[in-house]
């Protein structure tokens, strides 16, 4: 019906009418989606996944590896396929929530505020909350509905609080989040006094730089303190290293960019495009490697040396022509990888083009879950789900090509500041990374 409405043609109160029917159908359609992805992660042995999926399976007997169909089929990153299916799960033990969102009473965003209210109690007491706050739940706003939320939940375990703030604390973390025109953010949580205490220091230290003459406002001040922090460390300190390289950042930037010849992107490693000039201010401090690339796809033909020593050469090469994970939906810079076997050594050789780089989640997974994949020649990834589905990933470029870039191929620089390796995990990074325990294959 809503299809064959022409919004033209309806009055005024028929127009706004449209709204909430529009509305009712999104909630119906998220629900409907929600409860299909709860089903594929709970199908029994041998329906839709491997073998021995039973023995592995998580929550409520719902199948971790369901969280790989999720982004493959849907386009999200694992990151974002996780939350869903998580949340998925979590409604699934909450009939009245399930049907409050199909009948268009709620939306999304509060049915995402009980499942994490309810989060920890036990599942007759979470369905209790869920049918009390629902009563008022269709006519509050998102705020007011997650105080009764609160509420319901502190009447229903008063400890819930204290358990809640407990499991928070082990979720802390830093991110780096990519913003646009050359700018990233980076988003720390930890727990309140701790986070206000650093906050405090840096204000301190900010106001300590105020010199006269200084035009810096105290928010220039307080990110410029925590820049020199990062800046100081990566070059002093001897930090952990990386495929057997020191901890750097790397930027990509075309030899005729840094010429002044064009301003085409650069590419800072873990973050993306950067403007033209940002990529020649970082490439001005810097040890220099050549890298070619193909004028039309941007993607590296040649590692600019001819002696391949294992294993340091051989990963450079193939980091350079593979930049990032292979993973469906993983974004993560492949300098934080671990290099895997497609077809598994001995059986296949050590060689780049049979060496992929996987982030651990996605390498263990890849064992572990029945997925399969190929490395195809033109540097796209080809998976197999259990089921069937078969999903190409296409190749990332280390630069982007200009749209009408012809012509023989052109170096791109690729530089790394000696005092940094890799960029740090975007907020798309998995958390399981590094080459610590690294998965014996």
């Amino acid at each position: 019906m809503i299809a064959s409405v022409d919004v033209r043609a309806l009055s005024g109160f028929d127009l706004v009418s449209l709204l909430s029917a529009t509305e009712r159908l999104t909630a119906w359609s998220q629900a409907t989606q929600l409860a299909a992805i709860a089903e594929v992660s709970r199908r029994p042995q041998g329906a839709l996944f491997p073998p021995d999926a039973d023995a592995r399976r998580g929550r409520a007997g719902h199948n971790p590896f369901a969280a790989m169909d999720v982004p493959a089929e849907l386009g999200l990153s694992r990151w974002a396929a996780e939350d869903r299916l998580g949340l998925a799960v979590c409604l699934d033990r909450l009939p009245a929530a399930q049907a409050a969102l199909a009948g268009g009473r709620i939306d999304l965003a509060k049915v995402r505020a009980l499942v994490s209210g309810v989060d920890g109690l036990p599942d007759a007491e979470a369905a209790a909350v869920a049918s009390h706050v629902l009563v008022r739940g269709p006519d509050q706003l998102l705020g007011a509905f997650r105080e009764s939320v609160r509420r319901a939940v502190l009447r229903a375990d008063p400890t819930a609080a204290e358990r809640r703030h407990r499991k928070a604390v082990q979720s802390r973390r830093v991110e780096l989040v990519p913003l646009a025109d050359g700018m990233a953010g980076l988003w720390a949580v930890d727990r309140a006094d701790r986070t206000a205490a650093t906050s405090l220091a840096i204000t301190g230290l900010a106001e300590e730089a105020k010199a006269p003459g200084d035009t810096r406002t105290l928010a220039q001040r307080r990110a410029d303190v925590l820049a020199d922090f990062g800046d100081q460390t990566l070059r002093l300190r001897n930090l952990p290293r990386r495929q057997r390289r020191r901890t750097q950042l790397q930027v990509a930037v075309a030899a005729t960019t840094l010429l002044g010849l064009d301003e085409e992107p650069g590419e800072l490693a873990g973050y993306g495009p950067i403007p033209a000039s940002l990529a020649r201010e970082l490439a001005g401090d810097a040890t220099w490697r050549r890298l070619l690339t193909d004028p039309t796809s941007g993607v590296v033909t040649d590692y600019g040396t001819t002696t391949y020593q294992p294993p340091a050469s051989l990963a450079d090469l193939v980091i350079a022509k593979r930049p990032r994970c292979g993973g469906l939906g993983c974004r993560q810079p492949a300098r934080c990888c671990q290099l895997d076997h497609a077809v598994p050594f001995p059986h296949g050789p050590t060689a780049e083009p049979n060496l992929g780089p996987l982030c651990q989640h996605d390498h263990i997974d890849k064992h572990k879950s029945g997925w399969r994949y190929q490395l195809l020649p033109d540097g796209s990834v080809r998976w197999t789900s259990p089921s069937g589905h078969v999903h190409t990933k296409p190749p990332e470029p280390l630069l982007e090509p200009p749209p009408e870039r012809s012509g023989d191929a052109s170096d791109a620089v690729g530089s790394g500041r000696p005092a940094a390796d890799d960029a740090p995990p975007t907020s798309e990074s998995p958390r399981r990374n590094g080459d610590e325990d690294a998965p014996p294959f």
